[in-house]
């Protein structure tokens, strides 16, 4: 699960680097009890403690379209600085790198373009 889950960098869309993704969605209700959804198996979501940060898409590339890469590493630059600043908490980095949720709404599957939303959840620890 998660962004770049080997660990790959690249930085931006330009690139057009090819790497794992694994999607993950969260379901609710009577879909989550059971055993597969749509052929795929039912996993419990991530536990543990997450800074998260709605991520703007504000970073465009050369032909004036949104670059998600260097929207994403700007956005990450708000989680640098919270750690570097804060003497109680770490990256947990061993958990994952990092989570992305894409907020679609029901015009987006009708008409496509960009999401309605965007978070990265980055796992953290309160350090011993």
């Amino acid at each position: 699960m998660g962004h770049h889950p080997q660990g790959e960098e690249h930085q931006n869309a330009s690139e057009h680097v090819k790497h794992p993704y694994t999607a993950m969605m969260y379901l609710i209700g009577g879909e989550c009890q059971q055993d597969e959804f749509f052929g795929r198996k039912v996993e419990d979501a991530p536990t543990g403690l997450f800074l998260v940060n709605d991520a703007a898409l504000n970073q465009f590339d050369e032909n004036g379209d949104i670059d998600m890469a260097l929207s994403l590493i700007k956005a990450s630059e708000a989680f640098v600085e919270f750690i570097k600043r804060n003497p109680e908490y770490a990256f947990d980095c061993d958990a994952h790198i990092f989570y992305e949720e894409h907020i679609f709404s029901e015009k987006w599957f009708q008409k496509g373009g960009v999401p309605d939303g965007f978070r990265m959840w980055v796992p953290i620890l309160k350090k011993q």
